[in-house]
């Protein structure tokens, strides 16, 4: 049952570069006790879990549907710890997955693989069930599906085979819809002898006769209706993940993913009755979460419903904030079946709404419809902002010298409350008798992890603090719970930062700089790491009792991200414990051929220098190698950042170099020109924001016109 997918992310290891496999740490062997290992279980949001390895400063994770060493195909990233959460856009299917530990001297073995399925279990389907008590009725309703966003809604004029979640046998005589609901009428298809869509409607396709019965199924779909935000055609219509963007740029956007299909419900018959239909009678309103009155408020979006009409085609719903009927402010029609749901939310809560339903039929004349009901009645409230009782956050917002960052969590942020906004409200006091800050601010469209609202100018203080959600009428939830909302801001905390702007050369010292004098600062106690990554070895020496030069052992990565790390000893005169920013610095992106981060492997031939004035240091270095034979001269750069060039010095005995990112071959590049030229010949844009190792091998191939197979490599420049 083996899925193949278009791409996957790829990402490299943090602080962890490209080692020879007899580099790896023999004696450390892989993490042991992977989980899952299953590869028969189905399981939608994925976590896998290992044993820890003694010493390990993170972990690297592979992820293949194609087998390890494949050149695409594999999902690599790293983990901090022991636990990582597969991404949402990898494409259901069977998967084998290692993991190893990156230690301070390299990398530890591989794990053994583990086996695992990603995705709905393709038994997991709505059960669909008619809300009419005949076959005119073209409503149905079914329970929710966790973890469905939308559901599709299909009619077509014959019975369809699912084909495995597929498309049906006659796709040219379907209706699909979208709907957020769990109840779905035919309001959306026009009446006649043909259903087709009405215009501007949520659905797509026609049913075309003779038949004049149907049949309908549901299944749960995840991502965004129609969220198209790469190349390929339609990709709300599949479930196969063709949203994957190409080889190593990422994925912009989630992957479609369907449950199975439902049951089948036939029989939904078109009503050809040529008379004229009589006055709806049975009016009524329901609310799947309690009473639905005037008196009784319910929620936004009440299913009305009404009496069948034998001689009924469509209906026609009239809602009005006016009694009499006199003027309407919404009219639905072409609503096959007795039952309705409003797609979008009502306004004016806490006030009645009046609605009408009007029947109409087939005949001579297609608008030919009956008088209009009498008038059913309801008002909405504010059910359906669910943050009553909501768990407040766990641990401090974000504080830092002049701003706290209040965080609402996923929980929060992704539940089914129709928010448009939120409020945030902060005191001195646990009771809120001393407000000192109240705003509000819009939830963040596309933003499925949290939302955040920034409260700048702070003072030093102990803060309580909660909020409240706002629908799009101005009505608000109850507030959270505040007494676990509390924060302290001490703006006295010393803090170091990297002075140096970003672009330091890659054998420089840097200064480290504090806002306060301190003391306890050794070589030990304060440094620089690589930001997610590892600490680096270096020396410190004091310039001013608040500012030092650190000189790393080692040369800097190229374009890396590097932050000031600080212990526990370091101290200001004021007592408090001193800590480093989050502002990231980077050193130089740009590695010559001439310096020692460029690592070169000799192989049958060894790599020389040669000068060019248009070369970036006005030399570079060249090698050439036999196809037959299996000694490959290469060069290697490890750097940070999201993207790599390469240059490279062409020339009429230039030859082939295959060029490969963090173990995977992007690229074969024929360097041959007629006359000499240096400059760049590659470039690779939309990495992950990581520590990358790119490698350049020498294939001893060549064109027809080239004289030789030489490789003329400049530089390489990270950005």
């Amino acid at each position: 049952m083996k899925r193949s997918f278009v791409s996957l992310l790829v990402v490299s290891a943090v602080g962890v570069g490209m080692l020879p496999a007899a580099m790896a740490l023999a004696a450390t062997p892989g993490p042991a006790n992977l989980a899952p290992d299953d590869s028969n279980t189905w399981a939608k949001n994925v976590v896998l879990t290992w044993d820890e390895v003694p010493g390990a400063t993170g972990y690297e994770v592979e992820v293949t549907n194609d087998g390890f060493g494949t050149e695409s195909e594999v999902l690599a990233d790293t983990a901090t710890n022991n636990r990582y959460a597969m991404p949402v856009d990898v494409p259901r299917g069977d998967y084998l997955w290692r993991v190893r530990a990156t230690l301070p001297a390299g990398t530890s073995n591989w794990s053994s693989s583990a086996a695992l399925l990603r995705g709905w279990d393709p038994s997991v389907a709505p059960a669909i069930s008619a809300l009419g008590a005949n076959s005119f009725d073209w409503s149905i309703t079914w329970a929710p599906i966790p973890d469905a966003s939308f559901y599709e809604v299909e009619y077509s004029k014959e019975p369809v085979e699912p084909d495995n979640g597929g498309t049906p046998v006659a796709k040219g005589d379907v209706i699909t819809c979208f709907t957020t609901h769990t109840t779905f009428t035919g309001f959306l298809m026009t009446k006649g002898s043909e259903r087709t869509v009405a215009e501007g409607a949520d659905c797509s396709g026609n049913l075309e006769g003779p038949p004049t019965s149907y049949t309908v199924r549901v299944r749960g779909r995840d991502g965004s209706v129609d969220d198209q935000t790469t190349p390929f055609a339609q990709p709300v219509n599949t479930c196969t993940g063709v949203w994957q963007s190409v080889v190593g740029a990422g994925t912009t956007g989630n992957v479609p993913e369907c449950t199975g299909w439902s049951n089948e419900l036939p029989g939904f018959d078109l009503n050809t009755s040529i008379t004229e239909p009589s006055l709806p009678t049975g009016l009524a309103t329901d609310d799947t979460n309690g009473p639905c009155s005037v008196g009784s408020p319910c929620t936004d979006t009440p299913v009305m419903s009404w009496d069948q009409d034998p001689n009924a085609t469509s209906y026609r719903v009239y809602l009005s904030r006016d009694r009499s009927g006199n003027d309407i402010d919404r009219l639905y029609e072409n609503i096959i079946g007795t039952h309705f749901q409003m797609s979008d939310t009502m306004l004016d809560r806490d006030l009645p709404w009046y609605w009408r339903v009007q029947a109409c039929g087939a005949g001579t004349d297609a608008d030919a419809c009956g008088p209009v009901s009498d008038a059913e009645s309801f008002a909405v409230s504010n059910k359906a902002l669910k943050l009553t009782g909501a768990a407040p956050v766990t641990g401090d917002p974000d504080v830092k010298d002049l701003f706290v960052d209040f965080t609402i969590p996923t929980e929060i942020a992704q539940a089914n409350h129709q928010a448009k906004a939120f409020r945030i409200q902060v005191s001195t006091k646990s009771d809120f008798s001393a407000v000192v800050a109240t705003d509000t601010f819009d939830q963040q469209a596309g933003d499925a992890i949290t939302t955040t609202y920034r409260w700048d100018d702070v003072a030093d203080g102990t803060y309580f603090w909660r909020y409240r959600a706002l629908d799009q009428t101005g009505l608000t939830s109850p507030w959270t719970s505040d007494s676990a909302l509390k924060f302290t801001v001490n703006a006295s905390i010393p803090r170091v930062s990297i002075k140096d702007a970003s672009g330091w050369g890659l054998s420089d010292s840097i200064t480290l700089t504090s806002d306060k004098a301190l003391s306890g600062v050794t070589s030990n106690s304060l440094g620089v790491t690589l930001k997610n990554g590892a600490r680096l070895d270096g020396r410190i020496v004091q310039l001013t009792n608040s500012s030092w030069k650190f000189t790393p052992d080692t040369k800097w990565i190229a374009n890396a991200a590097y932050v000031p790390i600080v212990g526990a000893t370091v101290t200001s005169s004021n007592g408090k414990v001193a800590v480093g920013d989050d502002v990231a610095r980077r050193p130089g992106g740009m590695v010559d051929s001439k310096t020692g981060s460029m690592k070169k492997v000799n192989g049958d031939f060894d790599w020389n220098t040669l000068s060019a004035s248009d070369a970036i240091g006005k030399s570079y270095v060249a090698a050439k190698h036999k196809a037959s034979s299996n000694k490959v001269p290469s060069v290697s750069v490890k750097f940070g950042g999201s993207s790599i060039a390469v240059y490279a010095c062409k020339n009429s005995a230039s030859g082939v170099a295959d060029i490969y990112v963090d173990g995977n071959k992007v690229k074969s590049i024929d360097l041959y020109r007629a006359t000499s030229n240096c400059g760049q010949v590659w470039e690779k844009k939309g990495l992950t924001d990581a520590v990358h190792t790119i490698q350049i091998k020498v294939t001893g191939k060549k064109s027809a016109d080239s004289s030789g197979s030489y490789v003329g490599i400049d530089a390489v420049k990270a950005g």
